[in-house]
């Protein structure tokens, strides 16, 4: 049968915090461990889950595909840009490209960068044409990628000489 008391709740419930502290303080080792076991056993989850969100995150925003980018130089006119496209086209190994002109890099340019005034001061357009790339699923490879780039080179450098 429990006895009847007339402290009030808060008396009650200081009376048991001052005990369990005294308690506590007089097993400092096994108070220690606990606290570690406690802090382990929500730490791991915790981790673990972050880790899990972080992976799932990273591993569905990479994109496994490989470009390959190549810079005209600025002094190709545009006609021989496009001969240049056309070759680069015909290459074996080529899925799809993006020619992107100097006009349009300019133009991306400055509203990706926020310097539009500023470049409006420019004679002459500095950024050259580019064309992006896209390898086929064979071309994927090391090697085979290697040989795709060496042959985008030697068409790059054939017009480059073609300036000359």
């Amino acid at each position: 049968m429990s006895r009847s008391t007339d402290a009030s709740v808060f008396v009650q419930t200081a009376y048991t915090l001052r005990a369990v502290w005294a308690d506590l303080w007089q097993r400092k080792f096994g108070t220690l461990l606990t606290i570690l076991v406690i802090a382990v056993s929500l730490t791991i989850p915790t981790v673990s889950y972050l880790m899990w969100k972080n992976l799932h995150l990273a591993t569905t925003q990479f994109y496994p595909e490989s470009e390959l980018t190549i810079y005209l130089h600025k002094n190709l006119s545009e006609e021989n840009a496009n001969l240049v496209v056309e070759k680069i086209r015909q290459q074996k190994g080529v899925e799809s490209l993006n020619y992107v002109s100097r006009q349009e890099s300019l133009k991306e340019f400055k509203s990706w960068s926020g310097f539009g005034e500023e470049l409006e001061i420019l004679d002459d357009n500095p950024l050259p044409a580019v064309v992006i790339v896209k390898p086929t699923s064979e071309f994927n490879v090391s090697e085979k990628r290697d040989e795709l780039r060496t042959n985008l080179n030697k068409i790059k450098r054939r017009a480059r000489s073609s300036l000359r």
